[in-house]
This record gives C-alpha cells, structure tokens and sequence, in this order.
C-alpha cells in the first residue's frame, strides 16, 4: 500500500486529537542526530521540520517556523532514496534479475532491507534502518485471539493479506538461498520478512519509475525522514518526484503555525484501511464506514416471509447482483448508502412492486408499506450489528481489566470498535427520525 508515513511510537495512541509533545530518551535522540548527520553528508540541503513526540500520533516531525499554503514542506534527494534501481545496483541485483518468476518491486525493497540489515554499522544505510521500528501494529502481527476481535470484513482482508505476505515469503526461498552465500548469517525467516514486508508496505511512497525487471508496475520508493510525517485526513499537499531538482518534494496547501505537527494524508482511508495497511486509526475520521454484505441482509428477514416466497426471494437477489447492488452496502456517519437502501427497497418489494423495481432510479419512495418495512428491515440490520459489536466491546474491556497495560493490539480494536458503535447509533438514530 503505497503512502507517506511511518508510524512506530515509543508512546502510541488510538486517539489522534491531542498534541502534546513528549521529549525523546537518549538513545532515539542519538539515532535522530546520526540520521540527520548521514543525510546532510549524502546532499540533504536541510529541513524546517525537527522530530517530536506526540501523545496522540507517537513520533512525528513538527515545523520550527512558520509555514504557508504553496511553500515546499520537505524535500529528499534522489541519492537518499531507495528504489528497486538502488537493488539492482547492489550486490543483489544478479539474484534479482534472474529470480523466476519475477519479483514483484515490494519482494525487491523488502529483500534489500534485510540485507542491509544484516551488515549492521557496515551498511551505507545503517542511520535510516536503525530508527525503522522492530514491529508493527497491523493485523498481521496480531496473534489469533487478537484477529478474532476485529469486524468480520476487515478479519477476512487481514487473513488475505497475511495469506499474500506468506505467499511472498515461499516465492523467494530460491534466492534466499544463493544470498545467504553472501551473508550466511542473514535471517530469512518468515518474522524477519514479514517486518521487512511491511516496512515497505507502511513507508513507502509513490515514485513511478522506468520499467526495470518486476512482475509489476514499478512504483514502491523508501524516503528516509519523509516516512516521519504522520497522516492527517485533513492535510492537503502535493508529493512526487521533481526531476528538475532530483528529488522528491512535498509541497503542503495546509499551513502550519512554529512548532505544529505538520501533516501528510495518505488518501481518504477509513480507519479499517488505515489500520489494515498502517497499523494505528485516526479519531473523527469522516472517511470511516460500517461494510455489510447481502448475506447480512437476508439473515435480518423473518425465515417465515423467506420460506413462503422464496421463488419472489431468488428474483430479488438476482436483481441485486445482476446490477451490482451487493457492491458497497456501507453505513457511515451521513446514514445508509444509497445501494444499501436500494439493496433494502428491493428486498421489500411485493409481487407487484418488483415488476417495476427500477423505481428505485427515480424515487425515494416505493410505497407506504415498502417504505415501512424498509426502516424495519434497516433497523433489524443495525440493531443486530449494533448487538454483537457490543458483545466484542465487553470481551475487550474484560480482557483489559485482567491486565495491567493492555497491549497495542487490543486498544486499537477497541477504539475501531467504539467508532462502529457510534457509526450505529447515529444510523439509527437517523432511521427513528
């Protein structure tokens, strides 16, 4: 998932409103004067932006002076980039190239990173991989109690991704084997990669490149110091390579006062997304929303009504996925979607009022009684969601009351789950109406 931030506080939070800053312990304070030291020797021109500690954010990078919409926020030169032509140049870009079938770009950065790890002080890179977190807090690094909490739609796009990372992982056991020729004591094992995978995955940026050797388009660039903005789905800015001045520039539209966090948005990801690519969630996000699928709908029908016109059922269901109304049926913080309500209209539909089904183009309103049993049915929906979100809320808090600190994971499920409650109440509120 390509973006433009790294999230790996020694003090993390769920809630992202705060800004107040902490002071750094001796050693990242070190780490951060040999970063900046390593890139003032490899062309970096310098930065308005100085690291901080946020209560709500963790580390992020905050502005020594004032700055305006239009003015250039920071700017990382081409030598201080890794891109898959930084592999290829390397020692491994033998192994690389004739690696069948091809890597893809992010198997490439993620080999590299490993690589370079293992040299240690040795590594031209050492500054940038030493403040690179140990770990992360995305769903792949939950344990299987942990994953079982999270809402069903993002529990199927966390087995699907740890599937992808383990499927990447087998691909590239042939050529871990001729590196280790190199570096026998390089780990090549599964945790070494996943944290290596998703490096890439949380830090990355945008960087279209020339097409090079990769099973895909070329586009994954690691930034050193730029990966210490933090997300805001309010920050406006422009981002991207400038050959004219080689290097990659992020101009802000969003202006900060002396010592305000500035900002980066990754794109308008709801707290699922961002927690699924990123590993943290962010409070009041407007891009948030409640996924349901049809099967959600169906089981909210009385059994009875489904036995009695079943044929009048199965006309239904094959209106709705024969015009892709199971697509999208979400729920966010302005109400129901309109293929959700529509997906519901249809499901309500009698005998007669389905012959003319795409009513639902035109109007609001199908009928008094459709009207009716559409709230119904919708209430039923959120109700029942809202029932069980609340049974997980409980085992949470019951699971926290047993432990002294409770851990990362845990917290950042619970506030998921207190944004779907209150996704839910305002629905149904809105519903009541």
């Amino acid at each position: 998932m390509l973006r433009h931030q790294a999230l790996a506080p020694l003090l993390k939070s769920t809630n992202k409103c705060s800004t107040k800053q902490y002071v750094y312990d001796s050693a990242q304070t070190a780490m951060y004067i040999q970063l900046m030291k390593w890139m003032a020797c490899n062309a970096f021109t310098g930065t308005q932006l100085q690291l901080a500690h946020f209560q709500d954010t963790g580390r992020g990078l905050k502005t020594t002076v004032d700055v305006k919409s239009g003015d250039t926020l920071l700017y990382i030169p081409s030598r201080l980039l890794i891109t898959t032509s930084t592999v290829l140049r390397s020692q491994l870009g033998p192994f690389i190239q004739k690696h069948s079938p091809p890597m893809t770009s992010q198997q490439a950065l993620a080999i590299f990173l490993l690589y370079e790890a293992t040299k240690g002080v040795h590594s031209m890179w050492f500054p940038y991989i030493a403040i690179i977190p140990p770990s992360y807090t995305t769903p792949a690094f939950f344990n299987q109690e942990e994953l079982q909490l999270l809402p069903q739609n993002l529990l199927t796009l966390a087995t699907m991704q740890i599937k992808k990372v383990r499927t990447a992982f087998k691909e590239l056991e042939s050529c871990f084997v001729e590196i280790k020729k190199l570096r026998p004591e390089m780990d090549v094992s599964y945790e070494r990669f996943r944290w290596a995978w998703f490096t890439v995955n949380t830090r990355c940026v945008y960087g279209k490149q020339e097409k090079l050797c990769f099973a895909e388009e070329d586009n994954c660039v690691l930034a050193p110091f730029l990966d210490l903005l933090n997300h805001s789905p309010t920050a406006e800015i422009q981002a991207g390579y400038d050959a004219s001045q080689e290097g990659y520039v992020i101009t802000t539209d969003t202006p900060y006062k002396k010592w305000e966090q500035a900002f980066i948005c990754y794109g308008p990801h709801s707290n699922q997304t961002l927690l699924l690519e990123y590993g943290f969630i962010v409070c009041n996000n407007q891009h948030s929303s409640l996924q349901f699928h049809i099967d959600d709908i169906i089981q909210c029908i009385d059994c009875r009504v489904m036995r009695r016109y079943n044929e009048l059922q199965d006309r239904k269901l094959e209106i709705i996925r024969e015009n892709n109304f199971q697509d999208n049926l979400c729920c966010g913080w302005d109400g129901l979607s309109w293929r959700l309500i529509t997906a519901l209209q249809i499901m309500c539909m009698d005998q007669v009022e389905i012959n003319d089904w795409k009513r639902v183009y035109t109007t609001d309103s199908i009928s008094p009684h459709c009207d009716n049993q559409v709230i119904c049915l919708a209430t039923r929906l959120l109700s029942r969601e809202m029932q069980e979100n609340q049974c997980v809320l409980q085992s949470i808090q019951d699971k926290m009351a047993l432990q002294i600190t409770p851990t990362d994971h845990v917290s950042l499920i619970q506030g998921l789950r207190l944004e779907r409650q209150h996704l839910l109440q305002i629905a149904l509120k809105q519903l009541s109406s």
